[in-house]
């Protein structure tokens, strides 16, 4: 095969697709996922490390953060991650 040569394709079946408009949005028989998580530095200069563990509730695992604040009085660094589940929704159902 030579250069600007494409190989020859079998032909078979045609199959017509439609092209939709979708939206994402949450995913409301689902819930998010809150975790925080301390970014301080121990003694020895190691992160930390610890997190709130996977929460339902926000203010739940926000709450994390003061108690860890207040038995580690020099992790004042804190990150968060939550998870939300999103589902794709067309304009109007294919048919």
């Amino acid at each position: 095969m030579s250069l600007g040569m494409l190989p020859r394709r079998e032909v078979g079946r045609r199959r017509f697709f439609r092209f939709l408009r979708w939206t994402i949005g949450p995913d409301r028989d689902r819930e998010p996922v809150h975790l925080f998580f301390c970014e301080g530095e121990d003694e020895d200069g190691a992160r930390c490390g610890a997190d709130s563990g996977e929460q339902a509730d926000a203010g739940a695992a926000r709450e994390w953060t003061f108690t860890h604040l207040r038995d580690h009085q020099d992790h004042r660094s804190y990150g968060q991650l939550t998870y939300v589940p999103l589902v794709m929704v067309p304009e109007e159902e294919p048919s």
